[in-house]
């Protein structure tokens, strides 16, 4: 996934099903967060939900209001942070909403710094879901930020996280 950011989906939409959160057929090696983040990671003209209904209403009441927001076209999109098969952290805007998804390419835990000066001036509303303890865990978090902040997240192995900012 972290290889694609940078290669299949750079110059324009893609046809990706992102946020397949089931185990049942094959057990995935990313985190439930890591596939929650693919959803602003990879862009896509036409955004398809691959798994079934109850392993999104299964979601945590956070993760499943973040889901349902992300919008299906952007007005900006901006690389943050990455290097293939490492990470990628990307950043878009729709309307004076700014979305991030970021994802671990690696085996090893990791931690970004990310520096929230893409944000500008003001304060902003930051919801945030990421990896709990375990792979199929979810956190959510949520803080008031401006862009002179940097924000600390880690990721589990193959793990992510996503977010999404608005004006209080």
């Amino acid at each position: 996934n972290t290889i694609l950011a940078f290669t299949r989906n750079v110059i324009g939409s893609m046809d990706y099903l992102p946020a397949a959160l089931s185990d049942a057929k094959y057990p995935h090696q990313t985190t439930n967060a890591h596939e929650l983040a693919l959803t602003v990671v990879f862009e896509s003209g036409i955004v398809h939900f691959p798994d079934s209904a109850t392993a999104y209403n299964d979601l945590p009441a956070a993760a499943l209001t973040l889901l349902k927001g992300v919008p299906v076209a952007w007005d900006d999109s901006r690389l943050l942070d990455g290097e293939p098969g490492r990470l990628a952290i990307i950043a878009r805007r729709r309307g004076t909403q700014w979305w991030v998804g970021a994802i671990n390419g690696q085996a090893e835990a990791a931690t970004v710094a990310l520096d929230l000066s893409f944000l500008g001036e003001g304060e902003w509303t930051l919801t945030m879901i990421r990896d709990g303890g375990a792979p199929r865990h979810l956190l959510s978090e949520s803080a008031t930020v401006s862009g002179l902040d940097r924000f600390n997240v880690p990721m589990l192995p193959r793990g992510g996280f996503l977010m999404r900012f608005t004006r209080p």
